[in-house]
């Protein structure tokens, strides 16, 4: 796909990431019935730096904007977890997600992880 580009997030990318993974997982949640507050819409700017600087995370920019993130967390050796997986839903069923979800697999291979689960709030 033209124009898209995965790359390791860094600190200076935790408001947009914010904003990606809060209008991701209102849809997410919406769409799947979900009663109450997910955890993801409740977490501070802080707490994506925190990720971003302690865990491993991905963003996906499409046409200079970014569209979409992943976090990779390490359970123990090897096993891994991934979490707020969010694509900006305007940016929807272009395959960003897809491409962005294949390069968390690579990250798992680069980093040895024998295991790797995905965490969903159903």
């Amino acid at each position: 796909m033209e124009n898209l580009f995965i790359r390791k997030a860094i600190p200076d990318d935790a408001k947009e990431i914010s904003v990606i993974i809060k209008s991701a997982m209102k849809q997410y949640a919406a769409d799947s019935n979900i009663p109450g507050t997910l955890k993801s819409l409740s977490e501070s700017i802080e707490d994506i730096k925190r990720y971003i600087s302690d865990d491993y995370m991905l963003v996906a920019t499409y046409h200079n904007k970014m569209a979409g993130a992943v976090r990779i967390s390490k359970i123990d050796n090897n096993s891994f977890q991934i979490s707020r997986f969010s694509v900006l839903p305007a940016m929807q069923k272009l395959g960003l997600g897809g491409i962005l979800f294949s390069a968390a697999e690579e990250c798992l291979k680069d980093l040895n992880a024998k295991e790797c689960v995905l965490y969903t709030a159903l």
